[in-house]
């Protein structure tokens, strides 16, 4: 959702948002962001908590998962980006991680958001915390008749 610094009413405007987008074949589904941007001088604030799904595979089964996650968001937005600038590379700073520069006239909730929840992502997706990966054994431990057919080869020379 855009929303336009001009069209900011005092130092504060309640944000809701709830949508779905992909990340690497993966559905996330941002169910309720429900939160508060502050105006501080130059920089904003935008506070609020994210409930969200992953839906993807098991890292271990590799059956479907659904991974529920909240996250706290608290992130400062400086307005004064050019939108149409060359991408410059530098160094970040530990302090450039929780600011984001947006265009200058407005700012978009719904990318900020998008990547608040990839930064949240778990590392190791699984469908449940003690799955032992049961389908992925099976497949390793069952051999594969084409296979089969060429060890009886080997056994021939």
């Amino acid at each position: 959702m855009k929303i336009y610094y001009d069209s900011i009413e005092g130092d504060k405007l309640d944000v809701n948002a709830a949508f779905s987008f992909e990340e690497d074949d993966e559905l996330i589904d941002i169910e309720s962001f429900s939160g508060t941007l502050f105006k501080t001088g130059k920089i904003y604030l935008l506070r609020g908590v994210m409930e969200f799904k992953l839906n993807c595979a098991c890292d271990r089964c590799a059956e479907p998962a659904v991974i529920k996650l909240r996250h706290t968001v608290e992130v400062g937005i400086e307005p004064g980006g050019n939108a149409n600038a060359v991408d410059i590379e530098y160094e970040m700073t530990d302090d450039d991680g929780d600011t984001y520069t947006t265009a200058p006239d407005y700012l978009d909730t719904t990318e900020i958001l998008r990547q608040e929840a990839v930064l949240q992502l778990p590392l190791k997706r699984l469908c449940r915390q003690d799955c032992q990966g049961e389908n992925i054994k099976k497949y390793y431990e069952e051999p594969d008749n084409a296979l089969k057919g060429l060890s009886s080869l080997k056994q021939k020379t």
